[in-house]
């Protein structure tokens, strides 16, 4: 329960952290930031960890002159793609565990269903999860599952790692020391995350279409 409540007060305040990590480990806090980001995209246990969110405020911090805009985005990308490449392996590799039913992670007709829809739609889906989060992880293990082509994944991984940071850092480093966006940065970065989820609800609980 403790876990939860300190968790909870550093999602609150992820501004007031994200500066304190800057100004105490300086340097040390772009491998900090990008192991971060590489956890969320690359462990599927992990997806709570915070990405939109903290990609904007530290484009914010940017803008500042506590981080270098290009090396903040060069360090992210590059652990954006690494953790999907990470989270590809391991479900590519997870998959006969899965089908056996040895792991109880997912069923056996769930892998199915998988590889149909990354079939029809996985490119799209994955430059596209990048800016859905949970979505975001649990994309490329799911492609791992489903067997997608290595290079087919690589080149949408890299591009959608690509788009997405830039556009955060870039969001950030350009309106995120507006006054009034300074002033309520948390509740921004908060909605910023919720808009990003809207598509995922409107999925889950549309209703199902008739013949």
């Amino acid at each position: 329960m403790s876990f939860l409540i300190r968790f909870w007060d550093v999602v609150r305040h992820l501004d007031a952290h994200i500066v304190w990590l800057v100004a105490h480990y300086d340097g040390w806090a772009y491998l900090i930031l990008s192991l971060i980001v590489f956890l969320e995209n690359g462990v599927v246990l992990t997806p709570f960890l915070p990405g939109d969110s903290l990609i904007f405020i530290c484009g914010s911090l940017a803008a500042k002159g506590s981080l270098h805009p290009v090396w903040l985005s060069v360090f992210l990308i590059i652990s954006a793609t690494l953790g999907a490449f990470f989270n590809y392996a391991v479900g590519h590799f997870a998959k006969p565990y899965l089908a056996n039913g040895k792991l109880s992670l997912i069923r056996p007709s769930y892998i199915k269903k998988t590889s149909d829809y990354f079939d029809r739609y996985g490119e799209i889906t994955i430059g596209i999860a990048k800016f859905l989060p949970i979505v975001r992880t649990f994309a490329p293990f799911l492609a791992g599952v489903s067997q997608m082509p290595f290079w087919t994944f690589a080149i949408y991984n890299i591009l959608g790692s690509v788009v997405w940071i830039c556009f955060f850092v870039g969001t950030g480093f350009y309106f995120g020391n507006i006054p009034i966006i300074k002033d309520n940065l948390m509740v921004v970065a908060f909605g910023i995350v919720s808009i990003s989820v809207l598509p995922v609800i409107w999925q889950l609980f549309r209703p199902s279409r008739v013949g």
